[in-house]
């Protein structure tokens, strides 16, 4: 077998000293299982690693003496030496931090002595009385500690430094050579978005590891704990000899451990940030710090006086994203000492288990085509997606842009590692195309619209169910009393809403049918909103559809035969039936909880609705009193009212009363029904609330809501008349 040389940039060695004697006895463990090694006059140890936590057990003639617990980690080995045992411990990570336990055994009894603060990339060794551990810190020094113990006591005695190169020596020639850095950008990018992790995260990780090499001077990456290279992974139980040749597999179980470490947030070993979703790059703080491991070292905060901790891992981490994609800015975490708990042998626990962030980033990674970003700095058109000479025009921070392609790798080489950022083809809004720097933008929403109501209905139900649908509901798309209900039934069938003519479908209805291959359709609404030539030109598609109506003779019949659909429910939804934003604007979350939604209107309660709403237990009413008044109120079974002083306020306060409070959401005109009826089912499939917005402006009340809340991503449904460039540069 080929000797690997393993070059190490810095390491720190400390050495104990025990008067001088040889130690008796050394064992080591694997990473996981459970193990009994026997010491001394019926003394054993049991050591039982676990994957999360594991324990060190001392026993009697099997007498239970001493149990210490390895939080986050596991024992690597135990020495013997007189009367004491010193047991190494490996933290979780890729810092392969190591610390140390010495025991002390005496009259049956065993005592814990001492324990050690963490050492990064620690390795030991026990040679002629002495433990060595090789230990990575700066880039020319080998730091040499040498501790004592003595009538009980473990202190140390001196420190010095050696020369790395002297210890470890380099390798003679190169037989190993890296990728080009193009394309490990290209397979770190990658790999990253097939595991839904943000490329930004995975490549600085990579990039503090190993500078993207996953050989050092033609020799395996491999450092002197046993992290191994380009994501420097230390854990043993994975195939090492393909983590040392397979710069794919290597990155593959780095991300792999990633993802173990950040839902660790679910059992409440690390904290999370608002909803912890994985495409915010924020969100992957405390997961990035464990990658490292839990140790005080990387403590956000400095434990003397509070102050940031900038060499702590996870902050070099975001600092290379920061400085590596065009200064993309990250607001601290409010993090105070006494949320930190501050543990023996150097590990680091949490008291404080979820943080609230406003000002997040979104992986730049994550935009669709048609997607608006905006710039979060001034920033260079280009002609190509290269930087040099190719300047077309200068753009403002601030200024929205249209998104027209996905994310190119752009032209430049040699590829530059300290420019990991991609490039998005763009259009600003006079027509003026041109490449810009994934790094200078961040994502705002995507615009769903075509060039009128039937084929922004088109486009939603490509964007929502882009493999097909088995039922596709079919409304008028030139009124909306038959559709106000329709949400609800649409989503139970997990069917798009599509739109037609009285007596025709347009060609992209009928195109889209076509592609979404149903096998049934639900006409909403009697032959006066869509009359039987359109049933007949269904059946002439020779599908084989089988078409249903549902329809009353009026429009609350209508809603109560729609309800009916939907099969037993003990609540009902109540909103005036002759006009559109309440009843769309609550659409979203009556679909979620499978609540049929019933009209009224202001004279009177009609008596479909009246009927259905004897056989329920609870009505939530949308509207306020000069729409459907208070003695309404009184024919229901205990009814609860939803209201604002406008439609947009009304939308609002559902969104609020009802929790639907979420990062991303759905926009739509409340000066027309159309988009907000098609749109509502993509709501609810997609977990968005609908606020509504005037075409050319953003309500006051709704503008006031949407800057205390953390939004990332607006859904706009709809062309620019519909809702303006203006609304966009207010959302920003």
């Amino acid at each position: 077998m080929q000797k690997v040389i393993a070059i190490f940039s810095t390491v720190l060695v400390f050495l104990i000293v025990f008067s001088g004697e040889t130690h008796a006895m050394e064992q080591t463990f694997d990473q996981e299982g459970q193990f009994e090694q026997q010491l001394k006059d019926g003394l054993s140890v049991i050591v039982n690693n676990e994957p999360f936590d594991s324990t060190v057990t001392f026993l009697d003639n099997q007498e239970k003496l001493y149990t210490k617990e390895i939080q986050l980690g596991y024992a690597e080995g135990i020495y013997e030496f007189k009367d004491y045992y010193i047991v190494s411990n490996r933290i979780d990570g890729s810092g392969g931090f190591l610390n140390f336990d010495v025991y002390e055994t005496s009259d049956e009894n065993v005592n814990l002595i001492f324990q050690s603060q963490a050492y990064k990339k620690g390795k030991l060794s026990v040679e002629d009385g002495l433990i060595k551990v090789s230990f990575s810190d700066d880039e020319n020094s080998l730091l040499v500690d040498e501790y004592a113990i003595e009538d009980g006591e473990t202190s140390l005695i001196n420190s010095f430094e050696e020369d790395s190169e002297t210890q470890f020596g380099f390798a003679a020639a190169s037989q190993y050579s890296n990728p080009p850095y193009h394309e490990i950008d290209k397979l770190l990018t990658e790999k990253a978005l097939d595991a839904n992790v943000p490329p930004e995260i995975v490549k600085a990780i990579a990039y503090q590891e190993s500078a993207w090499d996953h050989y050092k001077n033609g020799e395996p990456n491999v450092s002197n704990d046993g992290g191994v290279g380009i994501m420097q992974v230390t854990d043993q139980k994975y195939n090492q000899e393909k983590l040392t040749h397979d710069i794919e597999y290597n990155i593959e179980i780095g991300i792999k451990l990633l993802l173990e470490k950040k839902a660790w947030a679910d059992s409440k070993k690390i904290p999370k940030i608002n909803d912890d979703s994985a495409e915010i790059i924020d969100h992957w703080y405390f997961a990035v710090m464990a990658y490292n491991g839990l140790v005080q070292t990387n403590s956000p905060i400095k434990s003397e006086d509070g102050e940031r901790n900038t060499d702590a891992y996870q902050e070099k981490v975001f600092q290379k994203i920061s400085t590596t994609n065009n200064g993309i800015g990250f607001t601290s975490l409010p993090i105070s000492l006494s949320d930190l708990d501050y543990k023996t042998g150097g590990q680091l626990g949490f008291h404080t288990l979820s943080y609230s962030l406003k000002q997040v980033q979104p992986t730049r990674y994550d935009v669709e085509k048609n997607s608006f970003i905006t710039l979060t700095s001034n920033a260079n058109l280009r002609e190509k997606p290269l930087i040099g000479d190719n300047i077309k025009k200068e753009l403002v921070k601030g200024d929205i842009l249209t998104v027209l392609d996905s994310f190119s790798y752009g032209e430049s080489r040699p590829f530059n590692r300290a420019n990991q950022f991609v490039w998005y083809y763009v259009e600003q809004s006079n027509g003026t195309k041109g490449y810009v720097a994934s790094g200078t933008v961040k994502p705002l929403g995507k615009r769903v619209s075509g060039s009128s109501r039937f084929e922004t209905a088109v486009e939603i139900s490509r964007q929502g169910w882009e493999q097909g649908a088995e039922t596709v509901v079919l409304a008028t798309g030139m009124d909306y009393p038959d559709a106000l209900a329709g949400g609800p039934l649409a989503y139970k069938h997990n069917a798009p809403i599509l739109l037609s003519l009285k007596d025709r479908l347009t060609a992209a209805t009928k195109k889209e049918i076509a592609r979404l291959e149903p096998s049934k359709i639900i006409i909403l609404g009697g032959v006066g909103a869509i009359g039987d030539e359109v049933k007949l030109e269904l059946e002439d598609m020779g599908l084989g559809i089988s078409i249903d109506r549902i329809a009353g003779s009026n429009r609350s019949e209508t809603a109560r035969s729609i309800a009916e659909e939907l099969g037993t429910v003990d609540k009902a939804i109540v909103a005036y039936g002759w006009n559109f934003p309440d009843a769309l604007a609550i659409a979203p979350y009556a679909a979620k909880m499978g609540y049929p939604i019933l009209l009224t209107q202001t004279n009177r309660l009609p008596d479909a609705t009246v009927d259905f709403l004897s056989s329920v237990e609870e009505t939530i009413v949308v509207g306020g009193t000069s729409i459907i008044p208070k003695e309404q109120l009184d024919e229901m079974n205990n009814p609860d009212r939803i209201s604002g002083p406008n439609r947009y306020e009304t939308a609002l306060e559902i969104v609020e009363k009802l929790n639907m409070g979420k990062p991303k959401v759905l926009l739509a005109t409340g000066q027309n029904y159309a988009d907000a009826l098609t749109g509502s089912v993509l709501a609810a499939k997609q977990d968005r609330p609908v606020l509504l917005v005037h075409s050319e402006f953003v309500p006051s009340a709704v503008g006031k809501y949407l800057n205390n809340q953390v939004i990332w991503d607006y859904t706009v449904i709809g062309g620019r008349a519909a809702i303006s460039p203006d609304v966009l540069k207010e959302l920003n």
